[in-house]
């Protein structure tokens, strides 16, 4: 193993049964072992559990990298023998316990995939990229794995808040004025003016030195060496213009420079290019749906105090982003004896007028790619981030709704997701019980998983007002839901580029405290559905639907009439089936 001197690192020789194997540790954060396996055994079972034990001993490591010549092949062949089987099966399972996730399937000697590198990363602060190289270095091709640290990328200008004169800052002004104001609108408007006008004014914003800057996130610590060298030449000879062997030297080594760094990239396979997003938005339609719901008594939302406001607001997580008014939540949370009055008065005028401030209804999106092509749209997760208010005064709707539903018993049975009490381990657990108890009684079983196109985007605001008015939502409440849903609008934000705002005109508004449980409301009559010997089990929008009987052609025939009732119902409510 090499090691750049400037990393803090440590490297101990690990035993494994038939295997060789050198443990690095990198600033106590990833951890890497090299191994190499000797074709000579045969049999793995020796070595694949000395591996599993020591993967135990550094479970607690969140960053895991296993690589080397193995000598397992991970490739299933048509040909191959028992032992060669049992290994690869052997081998995939231990490694997939571990969290452990194979980086690449590529042959790297003749037809078989015997050099892996197995990875288990925090996705929030690191990525990686994988190649397999056509060199004759050895009769195995080379295998190439780059790891991004996140951490490392520094900033030109750093921006530091001095949180403590801000907070002093904010406690001179006169905030007993908006205790005073009875308009919602312009009570949150005052109050984040007041709130970024004291973060502002202690807020600078200090120069990098060039040698704690990382001038670009995909520069190796040899390029931009070269890059400097390069740099300098050039300003020598804009000292000695006349110095044609100078010239020439720096013509050299700026086109050998040059070439590395294409080199490099195509490589890499340029991580980091331009993105550029195209957002379409189409209306739907407010199509009629009669409910099966029967009548409900009102439902009001009690005013909130304070107590309660300081328990959600010290609640919320200081690490979360703040949303276009740039207002920390670790702000908010020093100044809560000072700010929890007037977010209560809001709070308790947005539930008297039924308006919901439409400064607390923008939200930011930020693109964050999941795999594949960075050039490719659709290969990035949009991530919607709220201000810290708004995320407390819907906290405090969604207490009020959730407490409702369940006190009426509004929601379905088969209802899993977002609910006190309730889990995937629940909603796992009811649906293999119910599938043992059928094969117990010699029954079969065929279940249909259900995967619904965004959802929770193409969700219609009209039919969901209606559902809200139909389990007793009324008047000012009902308006309240409204104001909530509508007018709301979106911006994206790349690096420091903001895009200009969208309205939304459908969907739960995604990052919101409200949104998944609006959606149960929306979806809860799929889970009403009487489908003939069928059963439903339902997490948000992730549906199963469990068909038996005595054969196989009765199950088919069950299966086909529900899949069409459900087809329909979806079909009503707007909801797009992903056949």
């Amino acid at each position: 193993m090499y090691i750049k001197n400037s990393l803090y690192f440590n490297v101990t020789e690990i035993q494994l049964t038939h295997a060789s194997c050198l443990q690095l540790t990198i600033n106590n954060n990833i951890l890497i072992l090299g191994i190499y396996r000797s074709p000579s055994n045969n049999n793995a079972d020796c070595f694949i559990q000395s591996l599993n034990l020591h993967l135990e001993k550094i479970k607690s490591y969140k960053n895991i990298t296993v690589t080397g010549d193995i000598n397992i092949n991970t490739i299933p062949k048509s040909l191959e023998n028992t032992n060669e089987r049992n290994n690869r099966i052997s081998y995939l399972n231990m490694i997939t316990h571990h969290g452990l996730l194979p980086g690449h399937s590529f042959p790297t000697r003749q037809d078989n995939c015997l050099d892996h590198i197995l990875l288990k990363l925090e996705k929030s602060k690191h990525s990686a990229f994988i190649a397999v190289l056509n060199t004759t270095i050895t009769d195995h091709l080379m295998v190439l794995l780059c790891l991004s640290n996140d951490d490392r990328r520094c900033p030109k200008m750093k921006t530091i808040t001095d949180y403590n004169e801000a907070l002093q800052n904010f406690a001179n002004k006169n905030l007993y004025t908006l205790l005073s104001n009875n308009k919602p609108e312009l009570l949150i408007e005052k109050l984040t003016n007041e709130i970024k006008d004291s973060l502002d004014k202690n807020t600078r914003t200090i120069l990098l030195p060039k040698n704690k800057r990382v001038i670009k996130p995909w520069i190796a610590p040899g390029i931009l060496r070269c890059i400097r060298h390069r740099n300098k030449l050039q300003k020598r000879v804009r000292h000695n213009p006349s110095d044609e062997n100078l010239k020439n030297v720096y013509k050299r080594y700026r086109n050998f420079c040059y070439n590395l760094i294409i080199l490099f990239l195509s490589v890499l396979g340029n991580p980091w290019p331009k993105i550029f997003f195209k957002i379409k938005m189409q209306q739907l339609s407010s199509t009629q749906v009669t409910t099966s719901y029967t009548h409900y008594s009102s439902f009001g939302l009690l005013d909130t105090d304070v107590k309660e406001v300081s328990a959600i607001l010290m609640s919320l997580k200081t690490s979360s982003a703040s949303g276009w008014d740039n207002i920390p939540t670790e702000f908010l949370k020093l100044a809560n004896n000072l700010i929890t009055p007037i977010i209560v008065h809001l709070a308790n005028l947005c539930f008297s007028t039924g308006i919901f401030p439409s400064l607390l209804k923008k939200s930011v999106i930020t693109p964050v790619h999941k795999c594949g092509n960075r050039d490719d749209v659709s290969n990035y997760r949009p991530i919607s981030v709220l201000p810290a208010i708004s995320k407390i005064i819907e906290k405090i709707i969604n207490n009020r709704l959730l407490s409702y539903l369940e006190q009426r018993t509004i929601l379905s049975k088969s209802q899993f997701g977002f609910r006190r009490g309730k889990s995937t381990e629940d909603a796992v657990t009811n649906l293999t019980t119910l599938i043992i108890e059928k094969l117990d009684t010699n029954k079969k079983c065929l279940t249909v998983f259900l995967d619904l196109k965004k959802a929770f985007d193409t969700v219609s605001v009209p039919i969901l007002l209606h559902k809200l008015e139909s389990i007793g939502m009324r008047d000012t409440t009902l308006s309240l839901f409204q104001s909530y849903l509508s007018g709301r609008t979106q911006m994206v934000k790349i690096d420091k580029y903001i895009s200009n705002e969208l309205n939304i005109n459908y969907g739960v508004p995604q990052g919101s405290v409200l949104g998944p449980t609006l959606f149960l409301v929306y979806i809860n009559e799929l889970c009403n559905l009487k489908i003939r010997n069928g059963h439903i089990f339902s997490y948000a929008d992730d549906t199963a639907i469990v068909f038996t009987d005595n054969s196989w052609e009765d199950v088919r025939y069950h299966a086909e009439k529900g899949l069409r009732n459900i087809a329909r119902w979806l079909n009503s409510n707007l909801l797009t089936l992903n056949t």
